[in-house]
């Protein structure tokens, strides 16, 4: 079944989880018609592990959730999108798998079988890691306490399932299987006292061990051991009274002797802290628990998408959304692979496919053609985060990434460059110490490679250091002096990761590494730096010209390649997940994807971002809010405010650090106050999320929200890494910010501070609140397909997740929709109920309604930048959508400070703009328009003569304009 739209209008980001299930989620698809949404776009929905909030840890990619309502709930889903002519695009995570556990069946057959797995390939294990003990097993680190006292203290239980006639060692939750020709040392033990079938069942589970390791041999092997098993299983429920005698020797297999069986396992067990520096398989960044897999092979390619290319060649899905790209060893070769496989299911499909009659006619896009159509077979977006002077690999068959830069560049665009020092020096003052936020990110990437993934550098020194003894020219290189320049290059590095493949390397690659490496080798201490030369030649591929037929190509290829897929957790985990935590100057630009150093964008590098977008990947995702975020779209668009008032946030900082009782001063050592900058990043995140509904005298919800904000200090704390941290955390320290917490927010305890707190917020609400509209506008108007998070078409005060997931009260959301109306009366009504997101669920409605009438001109019309001039040109931004004979004109203030001084609604008086006017000459051109205000269906006239429009006019009754243009044919003879 396929759908007529050719490519998405706009997306809705909805979390499934237990309560949000395949029912729930088409129970809102008419809602989300309604509201103007082509495609649905949801987190992932493959069964993942029990209970799981996000959906990442998959643990079978060609099964439906069932904890989601399975294949008949989703079945029930793909109905009713396909009735409100909706599509679905579904979050795909090709890069790792949920292990652990007892609910990975091919990581359980990898601990069963170890190397000799038919899925050992599957997972990226190094079998021949460096430490001799660990050579042909995989380190498990999972126990809580020393191997040796977990073993003592008899938490490891051998276990027998008479059902299935297997033995495994349990540890709580987790299911360790005995490899089959184990067995027989259990067995033996009965087998001994004479029970013949267990001493015939024992040698044949002892045979298992000869034999070779050939695909074929192991197939008989693995097909011998369930047909011994199976017999097992029918002896022991035939007899009872020998299943209790077996398990209850299973029960007494403690200390030594189960030692010694576990020494024979293709794994080993180890205390969980032991990860970073032992372990042998990739994870996903430090997540013991999630396994990377190896999309590269083919076989596990055709494996983990039968599903999905299948739901893809049915017509229940139109696109994917596919998590950290950048951990997969071959980004360019996996998204040609994808499109090509997606090419023939669809194909195939064409045939077969009919029009459903049962359709919602009134939501079909208007008019009976489309042009715009996608460059692939498949809607594919990535999650990828660029760097500033980075753009998106040409050479990927995608349509574009999820909108970081996007989310980047509104949230410069609304910042007042002014601040930038004020604000600095501030911070500075406040911490008692200087900013320099690139000495905290590379701090936090040398801990972050030492402690954290330690083990994956380690595995890369070693390839690195085996590489270089392989050739005499190189073979004087050491491994400590190939491990420290790798570290010092890795730390160096200025985007996520390079991307060298077969084709061989681009000039950004070469221009990023050669970068890296002159900048690690220039600040380096050792004598002799050859060993940088050597690491930039096998990055770049160039060792095999400096050295030819020395090295074999495939070798260095594959070396470069892992290296690769090392630099972009390193940088994750240092850039986002440390420094983000460690500075606050200013939090608003702390943000995924955004870097902390480059305060503002100007209005003409966001119309270059724009034009750019429209020219290089037209459909690919824009967005302001994410599951990923770290503080939600309307939280960062308030904090965008304190770059326009310096002055005033210092001394309500002061005011605040006063009366609390904070100041350095008054900090007392026996009651240890949490550090200036936590302080700091906690006022910060009170004036970004403080409630539009929190007021004084009651201050409803304060309650829920102080356990927000504790819940989020912690965090904050923890992954900053300095005081506590999740490895170990520091209860003193923590329990001393939540204390702060409890003091600031306490109305019955603390009523001045509380009104010190509400008084400065509530003063930067307004202009707030017109950056949120603002933001909004932006997104839904320039090119790219707008996605929506769950919940932000109203107001989005939220922080990084958990907190950004909370449950979204949608019938509110379409309370609120049903009742706007697209008059000047309705437009009033909503300002003026505009803490309850009112204003902003108008705009997502019209122009999402506008996108439904008119797909086209946002798919293919051109992007103009329109001059300003006045009095505040430079608080307006202003652009035009043009296509054939209709056109969209967009007005948007910025900066508002000055202009709403006084304000109670988040509207700038009209009088106040003065003469400031948009020259829309270049939209004009020589044709005449008709214009109508989206939110106010208010018709005019436009035309050369009438290009210089007053600003005052425009954003008269509404804090944005966005005017729709058609061509006038009303007197054609005259022109």
């Amino acid at each position: 079944m396929s759908l007529p739209l050719p490519y998405p209008r706009a997306t809705y980001r909805l979390q499934l989880s237990r309560d949000v299930s395949f029912a729930v989620a088409a129970e809102l698809v008419p809602y989300l018609a309604r509201l103007g949404i082509s495609h649905l776009y949801t987190s992932p929905f493959l069964t993942a592990r029990s209970g799981s909030t996000h959906g990442y840890d998959i643990v079978d990619h060609n099964s439906l959730n069932e904890e989601y309502g399975g294949e008949e709930g989703f079945a029930l889903l793909t109905e009713a999108l396909h009735h409100h002519n909706m599509g679905l695009i579904v979050d795909f995570v090709p890069n790792h798998m949920g292990v652990g556990f007892s609910d990975n069946a091919w990581w359980l057959d990898v601990l069963e079988w170890g190397e000799s797995s038919p899925y050992a390939q599957f997972f990226d294990i190094d079998w021949k890691p460096s430490e001799q003990s660990l050579r042909g097993k995989v380190l498990i680190p999972i126990l809580g306490a020393q191997y040796g006292t977990v073993l003592d203290k008899g938490e490891l239980e051998l276990c027998l399932d008479t059902q299935a006639g297997t033995f495994s060692v349990h540890y709580y939750q987790h299911r360790f299987p005995l490899s089959p020709r184990d067995y027989s040392i259990v067995l033996q033990a009965l087998a001994d006292s004479g029970r013949r079938s267990l001493q015939e069942l024992a040698k044949g589970f002892a045979s298992l061990a000869d034999g070779g390791k050939s695909p074929q041999r192991m197939a008989l092997k693995i097909r011998r051991s369930r047909e011994l098993s199976a017999t097992l299983a029918r002896l022991l429920q035939e007899n009872s009274d020998l299943a209790a005698e077996l398990t209850e020797i299973c029960r007494d297999w403690q200390g030594t002797r189960l030692h010694r069986l576990l020494e024979r396992q293709a794994y080993r067990l180890a205390y969980w802290r032991m990860a970073a520096n032992e372990i042998n398989y990739r994870r996903f960044f430090d997540i013991n628990d999630l396994a990377a897999i190896r999309m590269e092979r083919p076989e596990v390619f055709e494996i983990t998408h039968q599903l999905m290319l299948r739901f893809i060649q049915e017509g229940s899905i139109q696109g994917l959304r596919l998590d950290h790209v950048d951990g997969l060893l071959d980004p360019r070769e996996y998204l040609s692979r994808l499109q090509k496989a997606a090419a023939y299911r669809l194909m195939a499909a064409s045939s077969r496919q009919r029009e459903p009659a049962d359709r919602d006619s009134s939501i079909s896009p208007s008019g009976p053609h489309l042009e715009g159509a996608l460059r692939h077979p498949v809607y594919v977006v990535v999650e990828k985060i660029l760097a500033h002077h980075e753009k998106l690999r040409k050479s990927w068959e995608v349509s574009g990434s999820t909108g970081y830069e996007h989310m980047t560049a509104v949230a410069g665009v609304l910042t007042d460059p002014a601040g930038e020092t004020p604000l600095t020096e501030i911070y500075q003052h406040f911490t008692g110490e200087p900013r320099d936020f690139p000495s905290l990110v590379l701090q936090a990437k040398y801990r972050t490679m030492q402690e954290t993934l330690a083990s994956e550098l380690n595995v890369l020194a070693n390839r690195l250091s085996r590489l270089a003894k392989s050739s005499r020219h190189t073979r004087d290189l050491s491994r400590l002096a190939l491990r420290t320049a790798l570290m010092d290059i890795v730390a160096r590095f200025p985007v996520y990761r390079s991307y060298v493949d077969a084709s061989g390397i681009s000039e950004q690659d070469r221009r990023d590494i050669e970068w890296a490496v002159a900048i690690a080798r220039k600040e380096s201490t050792q004598a002799d730096t050859s060993a940088y030369s050597f690491i930039q030649d096998v990055l770049t591929l160039d060792i095999l010209k400096t050295y030819p037929k020395s090295f074999r190509r495939r070798e260095i290829l594959e070396l470069a390649m892992k290296v690769q897929q090392f630099t972009a957790p390193v940088m994750a985990k240092s850039f986002e997940d440390t420094a983000f935590y460690r500075d606050s100057r200013f939090v608003a630009r702390n943000e995924v994807g955004a870097e902390p150093d480059r305060f503002y964008l100007s209005v003409q590098a966001f119309h270059y971002g724009n034009t750019d977008r429209l020219q290089s990947h037209p459909f690919g995702m824009v967005a302001t809010a994410t599951h990923d975020h770290k503080r939600g779209e309307d939280t960062r668009a308030r904090l965008n405010v304190l770059s326009e008032v310096p002055g005033a946030w210092q001394s309500w900082v002061t005011r605040i650090t006063e009366a609390a009782g904070t100041t350095p001063e008054s900090s007392q050592e026996q009651t240890p106050a949490p550090s200036r900058h936590d302080q700091y990043l906690l006022l910060q995140t009170l004036a970004g999320t403080w409630p539009l509904d929190m007021t004084s005298p009651d201050y409803r919800g304060h309650e829920e929200y102080r356990n927000r904000i504790t819940a989020y200090m912690r965090k904050a704390a923890r992954e900053a890494k300095l005081h506590t941290s999740w490895t170990s955390p520091n209860e003193n320290y923590e329990e001393a910010l939540d204390r702060l917490i409890e003091s600031l927010i306490a109305p019955h305890r603390s009523p001045t501070i509380m009104r010190f707190l509400e008084e400065f917020i509530t003063s930067i609400m307004v202009p707030g609140a017109i950056n949120s509209l603002t933001q909004k506008t932006l997104t839904l108007t320039v090119p790219g397909v707008p996605d929506i998070y769950q919940g932000t078409t109203g107001w989005d005060f939220s922080l990084v997740d958990p907190d950004n997931r909370r449950p979204v009260d949608f019938s509110s959301h379409q309370q609120i929709l049903d009742d706007l109306s697209f008059t000047p009366r309705g437009c009033a009504a909503a300002l003026h109920q505009w803490r309850s997101g009112a204003p902003k669920q108008l705009v997502v409605a019209a122009l999402l309604n506008l996108r439904r009438q008119n797909p086209d001109l946002f798919a293919l019309g051109e992007y103009l930048p329109l001059e300003t001039s006045g009095t505040w040109a430079e608080h307006i931004l202003a652009f035009a959508r043009r296509w054939r004979d209709s056109a969209l004109l967009v007005v948007c203030p910025r900066l508002t400070v000055p202009l709403t001084e006084g304000a109670e609604l988040p509207l700038v008086p009209p009088e106040r703009w003065h003469d400031t006017a948009v020259d829309c000459a270049p939209l004009l051109q020589e044709k005449r328009w008709i214009t109508q205000d989206l939110c106010t269906s208010r018709e005019r006239s436009l035309d050369k003569q009438s290009a210089l429009c007053s600003v005052a006019a425009l954003l008269e009754n509404f804090p944005v304009a966005a005017i729709s243009l058609r061509e006038d044919l009303s007197d054609v003879t005259t022109r």
